[in-house]
């Protein structure tokens, strides 16, 4: 995951990175996709953290949960636009938007159902409570 035109990240760098690492998952016969995707260019650098005083900003929570979701299970950042890889790298074959703007996430989820890298995958949806 990095952010749209991100001035301390390149992102031709972070592509090629990708291009390498789905070349050896493919050379090692791993099953499934290498994907990346971007924040929207309001995001920043430091899409992690709120100072004091300063009020949570529309993407907080949903980048708190997904990464999360990240770390303690594995589960990839949905991406919900999908896009051309921007440098023309022909190992990336997922990559787009994680979210476009505000109307895309409602604090901790993602609002587009289904996600595109997804495509196999069924969606169930549940009220607030919890129960199908």
């Amino acid at each position: 995951v990095a952010t749209e035109s991100d001035p301390a990240v390149n992102g031709k760098r972070i592509e090629k990175f990708m291009s390498r690492i789905e070349k050896q998952r493919r050379a090692a016969n791993a099953t499934g996709l290498t994907s990346y995707c971007e924040w929207p260019k309001e995001v920043t650098h430091n899409y992690q953290g709120v100072g004091p005083g300063e009020e949570i900003p529309w993407f907080e929570n949903y980048i708190r949960a997904a990464l999360a979701r990240f770390l303690v299970d594995g589960h990839f950042v949905d991406i919900e636009q999908r896009l051309p890889p921007q440098y023309g790298s022909s190992s990336v074959r997922v990559f787009g938007r994680c979210m476009t703007g505000p109307s895309s996430v409602r604090g901790d989820a993602l609002t587009v159902l289904p996600a595109v890298q997804h495509p196999t995958r069924g969606y169930r949806l549940y009220p607030p409570r919890g129960s199908p």
